[in-house]
């Protein structure tokens, strides 16, 4: 039985769509979820800071072509939350190499499904957010037994460290931990089953896990 729409007043999304240069038709996603005393709008505030971050987490072959913000939501309306409060169109190459720290043709590209696993850390409670970094981790990076998982090398400039001077030298480190302007990335804790939000968390820090496989295509459910 479908789900009606479940909203949460003060709280939005973000949805960043980045896209291969030399094919463009290969494109991916990633969605943030923040809190806001008032709408967002284009290139500003936290909108400036999650493309500033993201465009960090991607190499110069892919680039960022828009971002979205929607009122947060869930349940079933049109993909991916119902109407955009706006959409504004970027063209963002990609500067992972300088912020990540990548030697000189030292990144090749791995399939779309590896990607690197950040946890959103929660101020309270123990449940952790997470984003799936597609573009960031290339074939240097990692190693593998045959029929085996995915671990990183020693050496590999992915670290959590990085991680840390990354969100330092992006604008996105004010809207974790605290406040800018009354606005902070977050996680909502909703319930699938019983389609009622049980919580809504703000975000004190994030933790890079490590290389992660993920699926390239997601069936929205009707």
């Amino acid at each position: 039985m479908p789900v009606p729409p479940v909203t949460l007043g003060g709280v939005y999304s973000a949805i960043v769509k980045i896209q291969n240069l030399a094919n463009p038709q290969v494109q991916w996603r990633n969605s943030w979820d923040f809190i806001s005393p008032a709408a967002p709008t284009p290139g500003t505030n936290i909108i400036a800071a999650i493309l500033d971050f993201q465009q960090q987490c991607i190499h110069s072959d892919a680039q960022i072509v828009d971002i979205s913000a929607y009122h947060w939501a869930r349940g079933r309306q049109p993909y991916p939350q119902g109407m955009a409060i706006f959409t504004e169109p970027v063209q963002l190459v990609g500067t992972a190499d300088a912020g990540w720290g990548f030697s000189s043709g030292e990144y090749v590209p791995l399939g779309g499904e590896v990607v690197a696993r950040i946890d959103h850390t929660p101020n309270v409670g123990n449940k952790p957010g997470r984003t799936f970094l597609r573009g960031l981790i290339g074939k240097n990076e990692v190693s593998a037994l045959s029929g085996g998982r995915y671990s990183m090398v020693s050496g590999s400039p992915v670290t959590n460290t990085k991680l840390q001077q990354v969100l330092t030298n992006s604008t996105l480190a004010g809207y974790i931990g605290t406040q800018t302007a009354g606005q902070q990335l977050c996680i909502v804790r909703y319930s699938r089953k019983t389609g009622t939000v049980t919580g809504n968390v703000s975000v004190s820090g994030f933790v890079l896990m490590g290389v992660s496989t993920n699926r390239q295509t997601r069936k929205n459910p009707r």
